[in-house]
C-alpha cells in the first residue's frame, strides 16, 4: 500500500515539475526572439534560483506560500533571521545555490532532450 502511494506521490510531482520547465522554456523562446539570448537564458536561470529559494523557505524555514499574503512582517523577518543568525537554519546561499543548480540542470535535460527530438 505504501508503494502505491510513493508512486502517485512521485507521479505528481514529476508532473509538476515537467509542467513548469515546459511553461519555462515558452517563456524563455519568447524572451529570446524579443531580447535575445542572453536574456532568455539570465530569465530561466534566476527563475530557477528563485525556484531553489522557494524550496529552501519552504523546506527549511517551513513558510508556506500564503504567508506574503497573510504574514508578510513575520516572513521577512523569519528570512531575515535566517541570514543574521545561520546557526539556528542551514545557510540560506549553498542551499538555495544546490536546489537550484539541480533545478538548472533538469532544464537543460528537458531542453536538450527536445532539440534531439526536432532534429531526429
Amino acid at each position: 500500500m505504501e508503494m502505491r502511494r510513493a508512486h502517485r506521490l512521485v507521479s505528481c510531482g514529476g508532473t509538476g515539475a515537467l509542467l513548469g520547465y515546459l511553461s519555462l522554456n515558452d517563456i524563455h523562446r519568447a524572451i529570446d526572439k524579443r531580447y535575445g539570448t542572453t536574456a532568455g537564458w539570465s530569465l530561466a536561470v534566476g527563475s530557477l534560483m528563485l525556484c531553489g529559494f522557494g524550496i529552501y523557505l519552504g523546506r527549511f524555514l517551513r513558510l508556506n506560500s500564503w504567508y506574503p499574503f497573510t504574514q508578510p512582517m513575520r516572513l521577512l523577518g523569519d528570512i531575515g533571521a535566517s541570514f543574521v543568525h545561520p546557526g539556528t537554519h542551514p545557510h540560506p546561499i549553498p542551499v538555495t545555490l544546490v536546489y537550484g543548480f539541480g533545478l538548472v540542470v533538469g532544464y537543460l535535460a528537458l531542453r536538450a532532450s527536445s532539440t534531439s527530438m526536432r532534429s531526429a
